[in-house]
């Protein structure tokens, strides 16, 4: 039974931490779409 949970823990920590990582790679690519929509509006 401590197994079962032991392995439900580490289902539970790799979504976790996909979540942060998808969530880090969203930010990131929203500031870079912010920077470039910026830059384009300087250009003009």
């Amino acid at each position: 039974m401590s197994l079962g949970f032991f392995i439900l823990g580490l289902l539970f920590e790799n979504i976790r931490l996909k979540i942060v990582v998808l969530s880090a790679a969203a930010i990131l690519s929203i500031v870079a779409a912010i920077r470039s929509f910026q830059e384009k509006k300087k250009n003009k």
